[in-house]
């Protein structure tokens, strides 16, 4: 939900770590309103800056911020939720009234009444990147996307999965540049436009005196960071860099704070990336500033999130198939003419994207031959958690074969119209057999890091996060990817525009009968499916019950039908075990879901989901590399508290750290594998004072 008015909150404490900083919020009842991972602004007395709020497996809230917060009172509102619409009415506005010749190019674009005069390509280019050159469907989308900026005109590049939509618009930037024109990438996410400077910073390093990167530094990759300008010296920058980096959002926020204008063309060429996802409007905020624009997308993938409907006092939105969501597919129906698609993936092996080459792109993508070669890697286990699932094939299908309905709706009603959240599903047996298949990967020797689970559903994801973090503690820090994507559980829409070697997909939702009810909207668009389908690089496991979903009613073709069969081409089908009430993992799940539910949960069966962790952690080596935590005060022990580590020391051995923190004592826990004995081994260091340091060993249960 949008949060238009302030939440007042407490700050009541501020540590650092990883060039961040967490606060700790006193919990209130309107501070749980929020989503999880909310991007908010935070004002405190003069001063707001951007960050984002956060929630603990026990719902404690905390606020993740580039700029230290002090003890006291602070005032959160969804950031930019209500500038940005009103930015976006602006951009409008402009389009219908304003004079300029961007704004009467857009319109006469837009009813389809544009045309322009002049050869379609570009003669004798000489390519930077021999790949491009060698890819007929790349090379051609460069000539004709250059072709179109030299006569401010635009041009449309369809990237479907893993076909080199970044490669392709770093080869435009570069010859764009090296023609001395000023150029703007964007797109609504922080993660494409950080992707596509990367890669020029990477390609040609020289052009990193020439970029500049607009945004909070929360949001900025750590290898951009030091092209992010100082809020004093962000106009400056705008003027004299030829390459800059923003979101259409933050470029909302310069119009409206003056540094840039929508009936003033600033740059020569507005480069959208993931345009397919961003609403007509706000795109519209990124086009108007340039005299000529570039739209990458695939309308293929998930449209733009919306949080209303199409009008009804729309005569034609009942027939228009929805045209009208993102500007990319509105252009790409009315100037067939003008794109190009990108039809050669190097993502995923064939086996992988074998369904959607066929029935989501109608056969017009194909995979290059080294895809052939992706395929994971495993050392053999001595027993497999849900047989048939732990090899080298590149897809998997765990028919669940229900025997029971195991879906659950959280909150339920009326608490969740009291807390202003809609319900959202959960399917503890699919929750199990994903986190068991991720387990015995693992076992394999599948880094954890290698293998996201993904599902269509909020609730699912959460309680799987929950779950992993229980069992095997926190990512290690040099494998999370962005401090604000914890992707080892992901939903499918957030997890467009990203990949990974391993992929689980828990479709979650089943009907409580094989009978003709309706499809969930959740499964229903085809496009989520897509993106699901096509994240993986060399295995993908879908986990769920087609034949069930293949006889639920759609609005066209029943896709899980036609993905059912798929699957026995393949004959990639393994039917799930069953799961019985005493199965540790189950235990776990069932845990992890009663504190969401803030169930009362008695001490037996806290014992029993202790030991239940414990037989698991004993089937894997958690702790092969050294670990340190350095302990000054509480705020480091409650971190150390929540690691893998400390559920398996003995009673003792957590007696005598809580005795140094009763005494203030600060100390050093140090975690070593012998590789030797095969077990870990822990001391901890106590600084006494005057250059003294007294070690003892810490034992495990």
């Amino acid at each position: 939900m949008l949060h238009s008015k302030p939440v007042s909150a407490y700050a009541l404490k501020s540590t650092e770590k990883d060039d961040f900083y967490y606060t700790w919020l006193e919990p209130s009842e309107e501070l749980s309103k929020f989503d999880d991972g909310t991007w908010v602004k935070v004002t405190m007395g003069r001063h707001s800056q951007y960050g984002s709020l956060w929630f603990t497996e026990d719902e404690k809230p905390y606020l993740l911020t580039g700029e230290p917060l002090s003890r006291g009172a602070l005032q959160i509102v969804e950031a930019d939720g209500l500038q940005l619409l009103e930015m976006q009415k602006q951009a409008f506005s402009t389009l219908l009234d304003g004079t300029s010749t961007q704004a009467m190019k857009i319109r006469d674009i837009l009813f389809g009444n544009y045309h322009d005069e002049g050869s379609s390509f570009v003669h004798e280019i000489s390519f930077y990147d021999s790949r491009v050159e060698r890819n007929h469907s790349q090379k051609t989308s460069v000539e004709k996307a250059l072709a179109a900026c030299n006569k401010d005109s635009f041009f449309l590049i369809h990237g479907p999965p893993g076909t080199g939509k970044t490669t392709v618009i770093t080869e435009i930037v570069r010859h764009l540049v090296d023609a001395g024109k000023k150029v703007l990438i964007t797109s609504h996410t922080n993660v494409a436009v950080n992707n596509v400077m990367e890669n020029l910073a990477n390609s040609t390093p020289s052009l990193l005196s020439q970029m500049v990167r607009l945004g909070p530094r929360a949001k900025v990759s750590k290898f951009l960071k030091d092209l992010v300008p100082t809020h004093n010296g962000e106009l400056i920058k705008l003027k004299i860099s030829q390459i800059v980096g923003a979101t259409l959002s933050k470029l909302s926020i310069l119009v409206l704070n003056g540094k840039l204008s929508f009936n003033t063309q600033f740059f020569d060429t507005v480069i959208i990336d993931e345009s397919s996802m961003a609403t007509i409007p706000l795109t519209l905020a990124g086009i108007l500033q340039g005299k000529s624009f570039i739209l990458v997308g695939d309308h293929k993938q998930l449209p733009p999130i919306t949080r209303t409907d199409y009008p009804g006092t729309c005569p034609e939105h009942w027939k228009c198939g929805k045209l009208c969501e993102s500007l990319f597919r509105l252009l790409i129906e009315v100037y067939p003419e003008r794109y190009q698609i990108l039809d050669l993936q190097f993502r995923s092996h064939p086996d992988i994207v074998g369904f959607s080459q066929r029935h989501i792109y109608g056969g017009r993508i194909r995979s290059a031959k080294e895809c052939l070669e992706n395929k994971i890697e495993l050392q053999s286990i001595d027993h497999e958690q849900v047989p048939g699932t732990i090899n080298t094939n590149p897809v998997c299908y765990v028919n669940m074969c229900y025997k029971r309905y195991p879906i659950e709706w959280f909150p339920k009603e009326p608490e969740s119209s009291q807390r202003r959240k809609i319900p959202s599903c959960f399917n503890e047996l699919e929750a199990t057999v994903a986190i068991k298949i991720r387990h015995d990967l693992m076992k394999a020797g599948v880094p954890a890091e290698r293998i996201w689970i993904i599902t269509p559903f909020r609730l699912q994801r959460e309680i799987i996060r929950k779950v992993i973090r229980k069992i095997y503690g926190t990512v290690p820090e040099d494998t999370v990817i962005s401090i604000y994507e914890d992707l080892v559980a992901s939903t499918v829409d957030a997890i467009q525009g990203k990949e990974n070697d391993v992929i689980i997909y828990s479709l979650t939702w089943v009907p409580s009968e094989k009978r003709i009810v309706n499809l969930h909207p959740a499964l229903r668009d085809e496009r989520r499916l897509n993106v699901a389908l096509t994240r993986a690089r060399k295995k993908l496991i879908i986990i769920g019950q087609l034949d069930w979903l293949s006889v639920a009613r759609s609005s066209g073709e029943n896709i899980y039908e036609l993905l059912e069969n798929y699957m026995k081409r393949l004959n990639a089908e393994v039917m799930a075990p069953d799961i019985d009430e005493d199965d540790d993992f189950l235990k776990v799940v069932r845990f992890c879901f009663k504190i969401k539910k803030k169930e009362e949960i008695s001490n037996n069966f806290k014992k029993d989901v202790r030991s239940a962790v414990r037989r698991i952690r004993r089937g894997i080596n958690l702790f092969q590399r050294p670990k340190k935590w350095l302990i000054k005060d509480e705020n480091e022990f409650e971190k150390f508290r929540e690691s893998e580590l400390w559920d398996e020391l003995t009673f003792t051995s957590k007696q005598k750290i809580y005795d140094l923190i009763m005494r203030r004592k600060v100390f050093e826990i140090e975690y070593t594998y012998n590789q030797e004995t095969a077990k870990g081994e822990a001391l901890i260091k106590i600084y006494e004072g005057y250059g003294k340091i007294r070690t003892e060993p810490l034992n495990f249960e």
